[in-house]
């Protein structure tokens, strides 16, 4: 997944991407409001979804400022690492991936990947199969191998399959 200007993410099974019946959408899944929280969300479509609560846009239309903007302030970092965990909760529970990769310009701030994976294992509160059911989410939940240049590389990677399949 990438947490960036958008919520992109992707599906490989045996090695291939999955398409279904067209790309992944999801960004765009329903997500449980955090008590107390009114933002109407920013997606176009769908307001609160996980896209509209989370992402870039949404993170700098909610506080006023741009993600990389925004102070090392608890109740911002809290709220997305939250949203975040829902998301890969339902991910979790749904299609039951051997790892998450998670990334994007969002991922960039200090310590919001291990605040995701501490929400997550509350969330999951023990429903789910060891290593994850017992806490270990270091190498289930996990940021790109190549960071920022994990989208390039992928491309270029996807290009060469192409060529000499």
């Amino acid at each position: 997944m990438t947490i960036g200007t958008g919520i992109g993410g992707g599906l490989i099974i045996d090695g291939k991407v999955h398409h279904g019946m067209g790309h992944p959408e999801m960004g765009h899944i329903t997500l449980e409001r955090v008590a107390g929280d009114e933002y109407r969300g920013h997606c176009p479509f769908h307001g609160a979804c996980l896209e509209g609560m989370a992402a870039g846009p949404a993170i700098a239309d909610r506080w006023g400022m741009p993600a990389k903007d925004l102070a090392e302030s608890d109740d911002v970092w809290d709220l997305e690492a939250t949203y975040l965990a829902q998301a890969l909760r339902s991910f979790t529970y749904t299609i039951a991936p051997q790892r998450i990769i998670i990334g994007g310009g969002v991922m960039q701030r200090a310590g919001l990947l291990e605040m995701v994976r501490a929400k997550l294992a509350e969330q999951l509160a023990g429903y789910a199969t060891s290593p994850i059911r017992d806490g270990d989410l270091d190498d289930y939940v996990v940021a790109p191998e190549f960071g920022q240049d994990a989208g390039l590389v992928g491309a270029i990677a996807l290009a060469m399959r192409a060529i000499r399949p």
